[in-house]
């Protein structure tokens, strides 16, 4: 089901992606299959899943196989560097030598990493479901996507800029469901705070390749 238990009949996937969806995104992995969907996300860092697809299911596109905010904010950083995945740098040793986390590899061609960054920033696309003023909504381009687990257990927001990545979760350690603290509202709240930080006085725009453009299609037909 939807999050917000209704259905909305035909979308584009600009519409689906954008607000949030449930169906499109168990439908598409049912098409593109579980066990392909696994090892895409265990390529993109998420080696912690070790079970067999049957054992995710197409929940599996909803999150059922868990992750850690750090593996999220290193995956969406990889939409900001044109779909490469870049080892993340935790600190140094004591002699001075990088300690990092993670190989650099690319997981998708900068043209997807492109189409994504421009619907994770449409502003309108997304205020079907999160309002006419929101968490989301910046003076610059910034691309974001925002979650909720069931009950209410955990609610983050990842998204970044040209020049930053930031990702926030808001839950309780023990486990325990939050008053209906959603990831647009409670996660949104902190990294809208935070981005306004970073980005203080700035006006940055994410590049696109020359060779896209924008067309109109038939939601029915595509």
């Amino acid at each position: 089901r939807n999050y917000d238990l209704s259905f909305w009949g035909p979308l584009t996937l600009r519409e689906a992606l954008a607000t949030s969806r449930n169906v499109p995104a168990v439908m598409t992995a049912c098409d593109v299959g579980i066990p392909v969907l696994l090892d895409y996300l265990r390529s993109a860092g998420f080696t912690h899943l070790d079970r067999s697809p049957d054992y995710y299911g197409p929940g599996l596109a909803l999150g059922t196989g868990g992750a850690t905010l750090l593996q999220l904010a290193r995956a969406y950083s990889a939409f900001a560097c044109g779909g490469v995945l870049q080892p993340l740098l935790i600190g140094r040793s004591p002699d001075g030598s990088e300690l990092t986390l993670g190989e650099r590899r690319r997981i998708m061609n900068g043209r997807t990493a492109a189409k994504i960054t421009h619907i994770l920033s449409d502003r309108e696309a997304r205020r079907r479901s999160f309002g006419g003023r929101n968490f989301l909504d910046f003076p610059f381009d910034v691309a974001a996507k925002t979650g909720t687990s069931k009950d209410y257990r955990d609610s983050w927001t990842a998204g970044f800029t040209p020049e930053y990545t930031v990702a926030v979760w808001v839950g309780n350690f023990d486990g325990t469901p939050m008053k209906e603290v959603s990831g647009g509202w409670g996660a949104g709240r902190i990294f809208h705070q935070v981005m306004r930080i970073l980005s203080s006085g700035g006006s940055s725009r994410f590049p696109y390749p020359d060779d896209l453009r924008r067309v109109r299609l038939c939601r029915r037909s595509g």
